[in-house]
């Protein structure tokens, strides 16, 4: 049981895409933290001591705007597509297990990968908190945020691996999706500006029924 989930996450692990997408999310928090704990401006640190002891949400949050989603659609995209390219899904459509099956534990492998990425991410963010920051409070709303951003992150995950199994091309979905995703959030970010500008709150409601609403809110409700 759960074999297909363990070969699903060891093949995504081991996709260029994936591997690439991982490196840069942790250099960029990493870069992050480092570039608030070596800022020169001596009003900016000011601003941040008092901040100090909540900068792990920095960390756990940021990389819900947008490269945890890229991730999720990178790692599920090419979930099923990968075995029609290749030719694998007959050797085990072959086999006696269900398509259900098969299908389920492809897509549960996807998604505890990106969990474990995001846990690490995680990690690394407490950790480097800690260690420039000192004592960090409020610690026991972690496995609220985690929960929220892994569920917020359904939507491309979701969104990639069906458009992988219906067109059979890895790389045309992670482009179809990764499209949605920089296309509603620039939608949103205009939506956002009308709204303001003729003070009129219909247009940022148009943005709810994006995808990105979902996937880049949800945390922060």
């Amino acid at each position: 049981m759960f074999e297909i989930t363990l070969y699903e996450m060891r093949r995504a692990i081991a996709r260029r895409k994936v591997i690439v997408l991982t490196i840069i999310s942790f250099i960029f928090e990493l870069g992050i933290y480092l570039a608030i704990y070596l800022a020169p401006s001596k009003s900016l640190k000011t601003l941040i001591i008092p901040l100090s002891p909540y900068l792990w949400a920095l960390g756990a949050l940021l990389p819900q705007v947008i490269l945890i989603h890229f991730l999720a659609i990178s790692i599920s995209s090419g979930s099923m597509a990968e075995e029609y390219e290749q030719g694998t899904v007959d050797y085990f459509i072959s086999k006696p297990i269900s398509r259900y099956r098969f299908i389920t534990e492809k897509f549960l492998g996807s998604l505890i990968l990106l969990t474990l990425i995001y846990v690490l991410m995680i990690v690394v963010a407490v950790v480097m908190s800690f260690v420039l920051f000192g004592y960090q409070k409020y610690l026991f709303l972690l496995p609220e945020v985690i929960g929220s951003v892994i569920f917020s992150t359904l939507v491309f995950l979701n969104m990639a691996f069906v458009i992988g199994e219906v067109l059979r091309r890895s790389n045309l979905s992670f482009t179809i999706s990764g499209f949605v995703l920089i296309a509603s959030i620039i939608i949103t970010n205009v939506l956002f500006f009308v709204s303001q500008f003729t003070h009129n709150p219909a247009y940022e409601n148009i943005s709810i029924y994006l995808p990105t609403w979902g996937a880049t809110e949800l945390p922060f409700i």
